[in-house]
């Protein structure tokens, strides 16, 4: 599936929102001219780090490869966090990868101490 719109962050990120769904596991997502996120004339915003735009959603994206790693013990993997499965960054063009994101994680034998402790220190680790 190759996103190819309006190229304004507002419409990439709804558009994804509908679509990603019904792509299969297996299947690609494209975003191209991601370049749009860094520019106000099309939505985006000059500050890297601002909310809102198409490059905040994929850094998100990215922090959800990870979601089985996260310490919140009341933390709901968001439908990306459970489908995507591998997120491809290239200038101006991101390739999102379907697929079962549950891999598993080792957190509670590494981290054996932490959650020993038990629920109400886990998210404390110098309690």
């Amino acid at each position: 599936m190759i996103d190819d719109g309006s190229h304004r962050p507002a419409d990439i990120l709804a558009t994804v929102k509908i679509l990603f769904p019904l792509l299969q596991d297996g299947g690609f997502y494209a975003i191209e001219d991601t370049q749009t996120s860094y520019w106000p004339e099309f939505g985006g915003q000059e500050d890297p780090a601002s909310p809102g735009t198409t490059m905040d959603f994929v850094k998100a994206l990215v922090d959800g490869l990870n979601h089985e790693e996260f310490l919140m013990p009341d933390y709901e993997p968001s439908y990306t966090d459970l489908h995507v499965k591998a997120v491809h960054c290239y200038h101006n063009l991101v390739i999102l990868e379907k697929g079962d994101n549950r891999e598993g994680t080792n957190k509670r034998r590494v981290l054996r101490d932490r959650y020993r402790r038990g629920p109400e220190s886990a998210a404390d680790p110098v309690a």
